[in-house]
């Protein structure tokens, strides 16, 4: 999401959506043209001038806004937010569940065709925006959740989860040769271990 952003809509929507909490917040308050102008140029300074240092040589993003970026989520959740809201309103009635974080959406709607026209509608939002998307009467994955009706929902309602990696998924682990502190080594291991545990609600997984 971050790379196809585009920038001047993004600083737009942000300060758009600043005026419009502050105002929420306090019906009585809102922001003076200076103010506004200064958060619309310190957003864009920020956005605009992102650098970094590889090789010898420094490299400036040309598109979009790297990940790394401290106000990056908000600055993509607030540009989501803004480009969607207006879908999501008319569709809201037709979801019994909805959640998304920053790029990844997870919906469950009453019927199939409902979904299906979401998902075509939601790709039909912007030409900054590319999606993919599944429908799914078993199973979905959100983030790194593959969750699904196996035995335990049979059992007991809930839902069977895993972990879940990307087929593409080439496991790029720091070397143990790496000069990173051995205790540093040793967490990443520990780490991924955790995670396995937590993200599978079979023992056996």
């Amino acid at each position: 999401l971050y790379p196809s952003i585009n920038i001047e809509k993004c600083v737009a929507y942000m300060c758009q959506f600043l005026q419009e909490r502050i105002t929420a917040l306090d019906p009585t308050v809102d922001m003076d043209s200076d103010s506004l102008k200064l958060f619309h140029d310190m957003i864009e300074v920020i956005l605009n001038e992102s650098y970094c240092h590889f090789a010898s040589r420094i490299f400036k993003a040309v598109k979009g806004f790297p990940t790394g970026l401290a106000c990056g989520r908000t600055c993509a959740e607030i540009y989501l937010h803004v480009t969607e809201r207006e879908l999501w309103g008319r569709f809201r009635g037709s979801m019994t569940f909805a959640r998304r974080y920053i790029d990844d959406f997870n919906g469950f709607f009453r019927d199939e065709a409902t979904a299906r026209a979401f998902i075509g509608e939601y790709g039909n939002l912007s030409d900054d925006i590319q999606i993919t998307a599944d429908v799914s009467m078993d199973s979905f994955i959100m983030l790194d959740i593959l969750a699904s009706k196996g035995d335990q929902w049979k059992e007991t309602g809930k839902l069977d989860l895993a972990l879940y990696q990307k087929p593409d998924s080439a496991f790029l682990y720091i070397p143990m040769f790496s000069d990173h502190p051995e205790h540093v080594l040793h967490a990443f291991i520990h780490g991924e271990c955790m995670r396995i545990v937590k993200r599978n609600s079979c023992e056996l997984l």
